[in-house]
């Protein structure tokens, strides 16, 4: 099973978003709409409801390879976001909404704003609650403030009726939970790239990656995509993300993009930091998994704080806390 939807998740993003198409996405004067509907029509977005309401009755871990493909083809459209909206509206007994929904973390402000990269590619905008909870808003009643760097400042205005999700969960977790996930498949997608470019580039008579050097670099890459993609697999498991888990996988994918990103450029010869190439689209991509709902130094206060208030020692806590079949 697990096989079947990584294959069917990667053979739909490789038609519906290929890297032409991704710039193009992230373009708000020529986005076109034929990726969305892709994904909608695949039946993917309902994947967490339950057989009974339509949906494919997936967990976490179900869905995981999804999420990977997505962070492997650097997915600007919030799939993830939208599979976990649309399941926790039908839990509460109500209509989810049509569109893509994506999440955000509220600005301190009079009224509801958000930052967001892209925010031309969702028809809805999740607030996260404060206290748990979420408040939905529709995008195009926003006044958009273009930042530069493709982030953009949304505002809504008081008047702008939103609806409520009290559903008492964490949304500041889940989008966390998303952001580390779909970097693991990002972080996957980089040490491909990387090798191969590797294995092509010739450099005095025979290929860069036969240099003893340029091995060792590949081996730490190799080794940092595989350590984040056992936390986002270790994070990906219940029904909805647990706040510990996603806190120790938000820190181990953030240290691992930090130093992949460093080994993709060196071996590429910085090539990649430029937007025409597409090492950019995935590099730039874990940089705002990073940032996105707290980075390392956020949840590692928030684990610390937690293996604080706990009793015994240290390798306890993470067998209670942090082991998905405790």
């Amino acid at each position: 099973m697990d096989s079947l939807l990584t294959d069917a998740a990667a053979d739909l993003l490789d038609h519906a978003c290929p890297p032409a198409l991704l710039r193009a996405l992230l373009d708000p004067a020529a986005a076109p709409p034929e990726p969305w509907q892709r994904i909608v029509d695949s039946g993917f977005l309902d994947a967490l409801l339950p057989e009974a309401e339509g949906g494919a009755g997936l967990d976490l871990a179900g869905i995981l390879p999804l999420l990977l493909a997505c962070g492997s083809h650097a997915m600007p459209l919030p799939v993830g976001a939208t599979i976990l909206a649309r399941a926790a509206f039908a839990r509460q007994g109500l209509t989810p909404p049509e569109g893509a929904i994506t999440l955000a973390q509220p600005m301190a402000a009079p009224s509801p704003a958000a930052l967001l990269p892209a925010p031309h590619l969702a028809a809805q905008v999740l607030l996260c609650g404060t206290e748990g909870g979420a408040l939905l808003l529709p995008a195009a009643a926003a006044r958009v403030t273009p930042l530069g760097g493709g982030l953009s400042r949304l505002d809504w205005d008081g008047a702008v009726a939103g609806r409520r999700l009290e559903d008492g969960a964490d949304w500041r977790v889940a989008g966390a939970f998303l952001e580390a996930v779909e970097m693991a498949g990002a972080l996957r997608r980089v040490l491909e790239d990387t090798l191969r470019y590797a294995g092509e580039r010739r450099q005095f008579g025979r290929a860069i990656g036969a240099f003893q050097a340029i091995q060792q670099q590949l081996s730490v890459l190799a080794e940092e995509s595989a350590a984040g993609l056992i936390a986002a697999q270790l994070a990906a498991t219940g029904p909805w993300p647990d706040p510990l888990r996603t806190a120790a996988a938000k820190i181990r994918l953030g240290q691992a993009a930090a130093r992949a990103m460093a080994i993709a450029h060196a071996v590429h010869g910085a090539m990649g930091i430029t937007e025409e190439h597409d090492l950019h689209l995935f590099t730039l991509r874990l940089q705002r998994g990073r940032a996105a709902f707290g980075g390392e130094a956020f949840w590692s206060e928030r684990l610390g704080r937690a293996a604080l208030r706990e009793t015994g020692d240290s390798l306890g806590f993470v067998r209670r806390c942090l082991d998905p079949v405790a």
